[in-house]
């Protein structure tokens, strides 16, 4: 299970998959990655630009499990996702960061 917090990350997922956004014609807010074939009605197909203002505006974060991908309110995803879907904590993140990027020793 992990959790997509970057439009990149997001993006490169959609990618591999070969899902796209779509939003529902009704509810411009409601929005979801689809894939080819999985057309459903009342549904139409969006930009990057309106999938991740939707996801702003709702604070929703992209989940994705065994079972595909999700669109989740922040507050719910804190509430029932385990800490390690996240991703590493910030300050492992940062070091990891500076360790990449350090200058090789002459």
């Amino acid at each position: 299970m992990q959790v997509f917090l970057h439009r990149r990350a997001i993006i490169e997922w959609a990618g591999q998959q070969g899902a796209f956004p779509v939003q529902k014609i009704d509810a411009p807010d409601e929005v979801k990655l689809s894939r080819p074939g999985g057309d459903e009605a009342g549904w139409r197909r969006v930009g990057w630009e309106p999938f991740f203002r939707a996801l702003a505006r709702r604070r929703a974060l992209v989940v994705v499990d065994d079972s595909g991908c999700r669109i989740l309110p922040r507050e719910e995803a804190l509430r029932e996702l385990p800490p390690e879907a996240f991703g590493p904590p910030w300050w492992q993140a940062l070091w990891h960061d500076i360790w990449l990027t350090r200058p090789e020793p002459k």
